[in-house]
């Protein structure tokens, strides 16, 4: 009975507090990532998969180098897109050059971009030719001041879509 209480108690102060929801939270990836580039989110805008011309935006926590390039892999499936912006955390667009080869949208910052900077690239005007749900896979990779030019993974961003 005693493990019961102290349970639900802890169970409540974690709720009451927000910890475990929000901005606590992906601040405490980013935490846990450290000094290694990370994708925080993902998701559609809206997430009706029946809309012709969702927001698709991904969330990047910037870490350890400064980021020269991003490389994003348009997912098959979708038909055609808008504009692709990147905004820091503060809802300031940053410069870059965009240009879309194949399938791959290639993102060049005019000024490296700082460790400690979260990104939100915005994909819009997103038509996918299907009027159900689906989850779209985006692959995320980029290129860091002093490696090359080596291109590195970053990870996967999976946005889903509803059917109703």
């Amino acid at each position: 009975m005693d493990k019961l209480i102290k349970t639900t108690a802890l169970s409540l102060l974690l709720a009451t507090t927000g910890l475990a929801t929000g901005e606590a939270a992906e601040a405490n990836v980013a935490h846990q990532m450290g000094n290694v580039t990370h994708l925080m989110r993902a998701v559609a805008v809206p997430s009706d998969g029946r809309v012709e011309s969702a927001t698709h935006k991904i969330k990047l926590h910037v870490a350890g180098q400064q980021l020269s390039q991003l490389k994003i892999a348009i997912p098959r499936g979708i038909s055609q897109f808008g504009e692709i912006k990147v905004m820091n955390q503060s809802g300031k667009e940053v410069d870059t050059t965009v240009a879309v080869i194949e399938n791959e949208a290639q993102i060049a910052f005019a000024r490296p971009v700082s460790p400690g900077t979260m990104l939100s690239i915005e994909i819009s005007q997103v038509r996918t030719g299907r009027g159900n749900g689906n989850t779209w896979v985006y692959r995320v990779s980029g290129q860091v001041v002093g490696l090359n030019s080596q291109t590195i993974p970053f990870g996967t961003a999976l946005i889903h879509t509803d059917a109703d």
